[in-house]
């Protein structure tokens, strides 16, 4: 979708079930990008003297594709690069990397057979992250492989 200009959003709810009650407060605001700077998300942080959630940024990029290789044979895929980084906050955190992987990417395939049947297979992968938003040296979860495989029938409507 193409954002072409800025928008902003609140919402709030209030519940109370049983000796519970919920709350939620949320703001939105949404606003077009330059040609090519790809996507930022900013979380602006809540609370007041002890603030919880410190601000972050993520800067990024996401590709797409969707194919038709044959009548009967499809494709897709997407990579993500993303840069994210505690702006404000816990003096120990502040400059940090957040906890996400830089690189991940997917691809998936689907053949159909035909009668109904169709196999597919992908795989989706992630290079290392920070276990912790302090980046603690020698603690990083490691990048990963998935695989995946379906055999399906799909029934007419």
């Amino acid at each position: 979708e193409t954002i072409r200009a800025q928008v902003k959003q609140h919402a709030r709810f209030k519940g109370q079930s049983g000796g519970h009650g919920q709350f939620g407060d949320g703001h939105v605001q949404v606003w077009p990008q330059d040609r090519g700077e790809g996507f930022q998300f900013h979380d602006r942080g809540v609370g007041g003297a002890e603030r919880r959630h410190p601000q972050q940024r993520v800067d990024g990029l996401e590709l797409e594709l969707a194919a038709r290789i044959a009548r009967n044979w499809d494709i897709f895929g997407a990579y993500a690069y993303m840069d994210g980084r505690v702006l404000e906050g816990n003096p120990n955190i502040r400059g940090k990397n957040l906890t996400i992987p830089e690189h991940s990417g997917n691809i998936w395939t689907i053949y159909r057979l035909g009668r109904g049947w169709e196999v597919g297979g992908g795989f989706a992968a992630a290079s290392v992250q920070p276990i912790d938003a302090a980046n603690t040296p020698n603690e990083l979860l490691p990048s990963y492989w998935r695989w995946y495989a379906t055999v399906a029938y799909v029934q007419e409507k």
